[in-house]
């Protein structure tokens, strides 16, 4: 079964993958403050005088509310707010997806409405690479990790133990054959 569709390789590419939207990260919304007393304002992407998206938010304590004109959000999008405690103090907050109601960091934005990446049914761009391009990725990964520019030569980083050299400069001579 040779030719044209009857392989894997026209495929490539044709997914999306969440790289390519806009997300927004609890951690961040967190970091910002927008969690500790009811607050509204926008959040954009993109540059400062050129947003491709930009998103109206007006949050409570225990939820968020987002709206915007570009994606078709007229009516505002509620989404849900949960803490889980640590184990040593503190807690962790996360969105309660507003399709499967599940825990999610991460809600991304595709179409009309913020979803986590499993409602959206999209996956990481890693996911979406063939076996040689994983290999290639991984390869320049080591390099990079591995070897130190000094004029014309590559030498092992500074600080880097002998021992863990010696093993990932093995994996990286079993994979560049």
């Amino acid at each position: 079964m040779t030719g044209s569709g009857r392989g894997k390789w026209y495929r490539l590419g044709t997914k999306p993958c969440l790289e390519d939207y806009p997300r927004l990260a609890i951690k961040d919304l967190k970091d910002m403050g927008i969690f500790e007393k009811p607050m509204s304002g926008a959040l954009t992407w993109g540059d400062k005088q050129h947003p491709w998206l930009s998103v109206r938010f007006t949050s409570t304590l225990a939820s968020l509310s987002i709206s915007s004109r570009k994606l078709g959000l007229f009516e505002p999008q509620f989404i849900d707010i949960d803490k889980t405690h640590c184990n040593f103090g503190g807690y962790r907050m996360w969105f309660i997806c507003p399709d499967c109601n599940k825990r999610c960091a991460f809600i991304y934005s595709m179409g009309h409405q913020f979803l986590c990446r499993a409602c959206h049914g999209v996956g990481y761009r890693s996911q979406r690479m063939t076996s040689s391009q994983r290999r290639y990725s991984k390869l320049n990964k080591l390099e990079q990790r591995l070897f130190e520019k000094r004029g014309d030569i590559r030498v092992k980083p500074k600080g880097m133990h002998w021992r863990t050299f010696a093993e990932l400069h093995k994996v990286y001579l079993q994979l560049s054959k």
